[in-house]
């Protein structure tokens, strides 16, 4: 949508039906999105750079507030969930670490613990952070976390992957 009112659709006729009746459905979305940018000229990446796009696209709205942390890494733990071999590690963890992290595989280990304190705050679980403050509180210091975490893993993304920057 922001394509067509920034008229950066070049007329496509594709990309301006997907814009205003997008699909219910990620293949049809996918086969739509594809052709629509076949369409443009552009052209379709490999699934690693599109899942590193995607992880960075996230990560900056994460960072900004353009996004809401949890619905932020919710899209983010999607994203984990379909990455094909896609890997990234964080800068903190060492190469011969045998213990492995839910989200290690793209560097996501320290923003998982801060996702998981929210949903625990959610859902009324123990918490285990912040536990001198009361929990609204609390809350805002694992979203302060998470966005430092996210801030951080964007960062090094740049590093290691600087053509995935917008």
């Amino acid at each position: 949508m922001q394509w067509l009112e920034q008229n950066l659709d070049e007329g496509s006729a594709e990309l301006a039906a997907l814009a205003l009746d997008p699909p219910r459905d990620r293949p049809t979305c996918q086969e739509r999105l594809q052709s629509a940018l076949r369409e443009l000229g552009i052209p379709i990446p490999n699934r690693d750079r599109a899942v590193f796009v995607a992880l960075e696209f996230y990560l900056s709205s994460l960072a900004e507030g353009s996004l809401r942390p949890m619905t932020a890494m919710q899209a983010i733990d999607e994203l984990y969930h379909i990455r094909g071999t896609a890997e990234f590690r964080h800068p903190a963890a060492s190469a011969d670490r045998t213990v492995r992290y839910a989200g290690a595989d793209l560097g996501l280990e320290f923003l998982y613990t801060w996702y998981r304190e929210l949903q625990d705050a959610e859902d009324g679980s123990a918490l285990f952070y912040f536990n001198e403050f009361p929990k609204n509180q609390q809350i805002a210091k694992f979203e302060e976390e998470l966005i430092r975490e996210a801030s951080d893993l964007r960062r090094h993304l740049h590093r290691v992957h600087p053509t995935v920057a917008f």
